[in-house]
């Protein structure tokens, strides 16, 4: 016989369903109930010609009969149960947590698209943009509108993305780096590369953009490509050219016009224009010279709007009635004065600083690369002692901190190494090149004299900023308050880290990472700060900016202290954001800012960058991108620094080089340029504001899409309701909190490879410290729902704690009604593409009186949920009013039918609406109703 898709038939002992194969000759086969994993093939000319049969799943009969409550379980069961769920939404039933509302927005954006996909998500930080793009993956996967994909991220977000991928997606994908191609080209048995082999890969950008490996890859690309920190690729104004590789690469994927391309990134634009036009350019190239700024040009302005996503935190707080919990964020600034010793150090160092920029001559770009060293020194001096010795030292013995450029216009200050941009998290000192001509014997003896004076000043004692950032420390830590400290070099990290540990003592957990760790060895570092069950021991993480893109930390820490000031105030948004995100439990974060009252660049900083930051921030809801390397920026510092040391050097009403007005005017220049990107910003936001996609457009999809799937709620329920009856685990139902404790001996051996031995089960996101995530894919949650089936079908037992049937007396109606659990599947045909997709779902059915009068779907959901069932029915009269259902079954029928038939074509228009091909309707639907639960009532 010829199976089709979505055929019930038994081979092997049990009943299968019939899946899309592509090969004729092999028959996919899924256990009816069964798992994805349990997805196996049979190629049929080696089976024998009875081998595979037909099958049916036939009504109930009396013997299947049983309470209220264990028909309600089988209910939840075989909707928990469904993975082809059918829908608007392909994956919903493939997830292992419920998406929030906001999170579908991209994905429905993704689908209304022509051709390719093409989709830059700019949420903020800790919104969830991994989610939103996984999303898209996972649709088009389960939609067979791909079969493979890649993503692109910076290589310490490898191993985070494969744990997404895997545990939220339940998607197996490889990493591709340089540690990993090796063992990954020995498992492929033919001659294919590892970019065909390979379906689903994670791959380090920086890895893949070299000139030996970029033109392979975008010549054999996966058919989506997904690249996280997106800013990194934007064609740069300088000569940065690990930058220019990347946006080489993306460039080379978006000149492909089937190329599906998500692009992600919490700061698309850096404040320089070109940057984030070339970003733009990538979707569409149009986008890149296009006025669309202008109101004129509307058309090209809603064409943008339909590929570039950017939700806010308070756009997302409350939206389609669900609120998105947000922890609040307490912050507040910690001055400290410098101690006499090390204020003199400094005076002194700052004078020779003062020389460097002041003296010598040159061109522009040589003496700008002269006040870069010099703030590049002053700046490690500041931040530790051991920081600023290490630089003098390497100094001493050769380096050469003031680096001289050959005439290169502004693409040679762009390479300059001394000032930070967004997307690098380089923790190293200043590397500088050898100088033309070697130090003076005095000069190195004035290095060396300045690096021991700075190490004999380690420690709290003289270090007043170590001591009052461990001062904050143990205030923090005595409330059970676990921070993150973040500072700008590995040597600062190493000296704080052991700083704290002397003056906390060892009761309190402190760790130090820093780049020199590997990926894999960072993230081992902190999950092994996890708590011991029943521990307490306070922790305290001390990191450089390694930690400060990508990285989630919400679960184990809820404050982060800025140890050195970042000279852009997006970086504080970054570091804040790892712990200042969604899936925080705790009601508040903490954020401590550390700054020197008698530091010249931590004052312009904080008095005209920060603070005018902070007042952008609270009008417009945003923060403004900047550019940290802007010329208004650096002459600033530039100046203050020259202006204090000439304080230094003579009374102030004698200072020359740098007067106090000019002081001025540069502080007033750089709170203009603020001002400018205030403006523009808001212009930008009015552009991109999200208003392609509105709640009301999708709320009927999404409440559909909780119809088919279940939501937590459901799930919790279920797990309540199963525990207690298969395993007679009676705990209290609490709906309010959706937590579910378990102990040790509570746990069946068939569960406990799954739950440890004594955990708090949790339903619902954010999932609170403590407790595991339940989802209604999780291998417990599964495992129960096959019990609940196959009991549900065993005639043997008595007593069944789920059941096919019930008959019950009820407050919730007035006279008798007949309630159908029904499960239908439906085979969408792809005429474009000549597949076939399966739907299952599990419909709602009921009639009252001797009229036979129809209910609502959501009527019958309501006495399924709560039937207000009075004292136990006879058992008698319960198989007597069971029978008499029975007999009006071929009537019913008729009309189960019709609502199968309805179903499938309202499935068509849910597919179509977010189904966009190339001419007219795609899919058709041929419902087929093989199988079914009744239960009457």
């Amino acid at each position: 016989m010829d199976y089709k898709t979505g055929t019930l038939v038994h081979v092997r002992g049990r009943d299968w369903v019939v899946l899309p194969s592509e090969d004729p000759l092999l028959m996919r086969l899924k256990p009816l109930g069964g798992r994805e994993d349990d997805v196996t093939g049979i190629y049929l000319p080696l089976m024998a010609q009875d081998g595979v049969k037909p099958s049916q799943f036939n009504p109930p009969t009396v013997s299947d009969l049983g309470t209220v409550r264990s028909a309600r379980l089988l209910f939840d069961a075989s909707r928990l149960s469904l993975r082809s769920a059918a829908g608007p939404f392909r994956c919903a039933a493939k997830l292992g947590f419920r998406p929030r509302s906001y999170q579908m927005v991209p994905l429905i954006m993704a689908l209304k698209q022509q051709k390719a996909v093409r989709l830059l998500i700019a949420d903020d930080v800790g919104v969830g943009k991994t989610i939103e793009a996984i999303l898209i993956v996972k649709e088009l996967l389960e939609r067979r509108e791909i079969k493979r994909f890649a993503v692109l991220c910076p290589p310490h977000l490898c191993d985070q993305w494969k744990t997404e991928l895997k545990e939220k997606f339940n998607i197996e994908a490889v990493i591709m780096r340089t540690g990993t191609q090796a063992s990954l080209d020995k498992k492929i048995p033919d001659d294919r590369s590892v970019y065909d082999f390979y379906p689903y890969q994670v791959i380090s950008i920086d890895y893949i953009k070299t000139d030996s490996r970029y033109a392979v890859f975008a010549s054999r690309a996966p058919e989506l490509v997904i690249v996280d920190e997106a800013h990194t690729c934007a064609k740069p104004q300088g000569a940065h050219q690990g930058q220019q590789l990347r946006h080489r690469l993306v460039r080379a994927l978006a000149e492909k016009s089937e190329q599906n391309l998500v692009l992600m990134t919490a700061t698309p634009h850096s404040g320089k224009e070109e940057e984030f036009r070339s970003l733009l350019g990538l979707l569409k190239p149009e986008f890149e010279n296009g006025d669309w700024e202008s109101e004129e040009k509307k058309t090209l302005r809603n064409d943008l709007a339909a590929h570039f996503v950017q939700w806010r935190r308070g756009d997302i707080k409350i939206w389609m009635d669900e609120k998105t919990p947000f922890p609040t964020r307490l912050a507040k600034d910690i001055p400290y004065t410098l101690t006499p010793k090390y204020q003199a150090l400094y005076d002194e160092v700052l004078l020779f600083a003062s020389q460097l920029m002041a003296t010598g001559g040159g061109s522009e770009n040589q003496k700008r690369f002269r006040y870069w060293s010099a703030l590049a020194l002053l700046r490690g001096i500041m931040s530790s002692p051991a920081a600023g010795a290490t630089m003098l030292e390497n100094r001493a013995a050769g380096a050469n901190l003031a680096q001289e450029a050959e005439e290169g216009g502004p693409d040679a200050e762009a390479e300059n190494p001394h000032f930070e941009r967004m997307e690098s998290s380089d923790d190293e000192l200043p590397t500088p090149l050898l100088e033309r001509t070697e130090l003076k014997t005095n000069q190195k003896e004035t290095f060396s004299r300045f690096a021991a004076s700075l190490r004999e000043l380690s420690g709290t004692a003289n270090d007043a900023k170590a001591s009052h950032c461990a001062r904050q420390i143990k205030e923090w830590v005595s409330k059970q308050i676990s921070p993150v400290v973040f500072c700008r070099y590995i040597e600062t990290a190493k000296y704080l880290a052991a700083c704290v540990q002397k003056e906390l003592g060892t009761k309190v957990l402190v760790e130090c990472i820093t780049s020199e760790d590997p990926d894999e060895v960072r993230r081992e570092r902190i999950e092994a700060m996890a708590p011991a069950e029943g521990s307490v021991r306070p922790r305290v993480l001390v990191a450089t900016d390694c930690l400060s893109e990508g990285i989630n930390l919400q679960h184990l820490f809820d404050a982060v202290l800025h140890y050195d000031l970042p000279w852009n105030p997006n970086r504080l948004e970054q570091r804040e954001g790892r712990v200042d995100r969604f899936g925080q439990t705790k009601e508040n974060v903490y954020t401590a800012l550390l700054f020197g009252q008698d530091n010249p660049m931590d004052q312009i900083v904080l008095k005209v960058l920060y603070n005018k930051a902070k007042i952008i921030r609270s009008n417009i809801g945003v923060s403004i991108p900047f550019p940290e390397d802007s010329k208004i920026f650096l002459d600033t510092i530039f100046k203050a620094v020259l202006a204090e040391a000439e304080k230094k050097r003579r009374p102030v009403a004698q200072m020359e080089l740098f007067s106090l007005a000019e002081m001025v005017r540069s502080e007033e220049a750089l709170g203009a340029m603020m001002d400018e990107r205030e403006k523009k910003e808001t212009s930008l936001r009015t552009i991109f504001a999200q208003r392609t996609i509105q709640a009301q457009d999708i709320e009927k999809d999404l409440a559909r899409c909780d119809e088919a799937v279940g939501r937590p709620e459901t799930v919790y329920r279920f797990v309540h309701t199963a525990l207690k009856e298969l395993y007679g685990i009676n705990t209290p139902y609490d709906p309010d909190t959706m937590l579910l404790p378990l102990n040790a001996t509570q746990i069946p051996a068939s569960l406990s490879q799954w739950l440890p031995g004594k955990t708090v089960l949790s339903f619902s996101a954010p999932v609170p410290q403590g407790t595991k995530y339940v989802g209604r894919n999780h291998d417990a949650v599964e495992a129960l729902c096959q019990t609940v089936l196959s009991e549900s079908l065993n005639r043997e037992h008595e007593y069944k704690s789920a059941s096919r049937a019930a008959v019950a007396f009820s407050l919730a109606v007035e006279e008798r009604c007949a309630l159908y659990v029904l499960r239908a599947r439906h085979v969408i045909e792809d005429k474009r593409a000549g597949g076939h997709l399966v739907a299952e779902e599990i419909l709602l059915y009921g009639y009252r009186g001797l009229a036979r009068v129809p209910m609502s779907g959501a009527e019958v959901e309501t006495l399924m949920s709560d039937p207000k069932t009075l004292n136990e029915v006879p058992i008698d009269f319960q198989k007597k009013q069971l029978e008499r259902e029975l007999q009006l079954l071929a009537e019913t029928r008729a009309d189960l039918d019709a609502l199968a038939h309805k179903r499938a074509e309202e499935l068509i228009g849910e597919h179509e609406r977010y189904y966009v091909a190339l001419g007219e309707s795609t899919t058709a639907a041929s419902p087929r109703t093989r199988a079914w639960h009744g239960s009457t009532g």
